[in-house]
Parts: C-alpha cells; sequence; structure tokens
C-alpha cells in the first residue's frame, strides 16, 4: 500500500515561490469578503469614485459574497453607469462594470 502524506501551509509560510494570497474582511460583520493575490493598496483608482480596480486578466479573485442589486448611476459628466453590486449581508462591498467580469 502507498503512503499518504499530507502538507499543508498558509501564504505566510508557503514556500518562496508560491504566490501570496490576501483575503479581505468585512469590516460591518467580519465575514471574508474576497481572497485575491492582489495588494489593495498597489491596485488603481478609478477618478470617479476612488475606488480600487482589480483586473482579472492579471489576477485571481475569488468572491465571497452574494449578488446585491444593480445600481444606475449618473455621473456628473452626464454619463450613467451601470454598477453590479455585490453584498456581505446586507451591506454592499464592492461592484463590477459587467455582470460577468
Amino acid at each position: 500500500m502507498p503512503k499518504r502524506t499530507t502538507q499543508t501551509y498558509s501564504s505566510e509560510d508557503a514556500p518562496d515561490n508560491a504566490e501570496k494570497i490576501y483575503v479581505y474582511y468585512c469590516r460591518y460583520c467580519g465575514e471574508h469578503a474576497f481572497i485575491t493575490d492582489a495588494l489593495l493598496d498597489s491596485l488603481p483608482q478609478r477618478k470617479t469614485d476612488r475606488a480600487r480596480v482589480i483586473d482579472t486578466a492579471e489576477h485571481h479573485v475569488k468572491l465571497k459574497v452574494v449578488p446585491g442589486a444593480v445600481k444606475y448611476l449618473k455621473r456628473e459628466d452626464g454619463k450613467v453607469e451601470k454598477q453590479f453590486r455585490y453584498n456581505c449581508g446586507v451591506l454592499p462591498v464592492l461592484y463590477k462594470s459587467e455582470e460577468h467580469g
């Protein structure tokens, strides 16, 4: 019978060549909001609302929130922006500009 081994490690004690993983929590309820390999402070910000932008083509993202309402916002330049919001409980914690993006 072959021997089995199990190796368990976190992102802090992972091998040097492993990607770092960051877990972000909801400040309101303390639950996981999302997990990503991007450090939020290093991401670019939108000029309209200073929201952080995660490019899903460059970074892995695992959402732990549930879809919420779709909101339409009229910006200062007269354009209408559609936001697909995601909630932690009843609190919106993030949004996407595309439904499946």
